[in-house]
């Protein structure tokens, strides 16, 4: 398997429509990797526990605050590998996606065309920020090299 490179941009809004669009656009065919979502993600006792993502994304979309991870497998051997969304603490919405490093550029642009956003940037095997003022430092930071 070729390394992958994750590609994230912050979202324009944080509704269920740009999850929705972001899925259907990127990975028409794909399954979500988790069995069950926490809510919070990281409690060692949950408040409350989802079994579907598209019941995560309802939820985090109506608690703003809420910080949660979703990762989707693409069915197929194409890029994207991975899809992912990342509900910040501060009420924004980061997509991400895995792809082959030699496809990572084009990603990029791609994602930040859909996202309506400048601000993204390419990492490998490093998950983005807990908020957006962070994922906006560090982009800042990745475009300045």
């Amino acid at each position: 398997m070729p390394p992958f490179a994750d590609v994230y941009v912050l979202a324009e809004s944080r509704t269920e429509a740009a999850v929705v669009g972001f899925l259907t656009n990127f990975a028409p065919e794909r399954e979500q990797t988790a069995d069950e979502y926490w809510i919070p993600q990281h409690a060692d006792y949950p408040q409350q526990i989802f079994r579907e993502s598209h019941e995560v994304v309802n939820y985090c979309c109506r608690h703003s605050t809420e910080a949660q991870s979703i990762y989707w497998r693409r069915i197929g051997d194409d890029d994207p590998a991975h899809l992912m969304v990342f509900f910040t603490s501060d009420a924004q919405l980061i997509f991400g996606l895995s792809v082959s490093e030699t496809a990572a550029d084009q990603f990029l642009t791609e994602l930040r065309k859909y996202a309506h956003s400048d601000i993204g940037y390419i990492a490998f095997e490093s998950p983005p920020p807990e908020t957006a003022v962070e994922f906006r430092q560090l982009a800042h930071r990745s475009s300045a090299r």
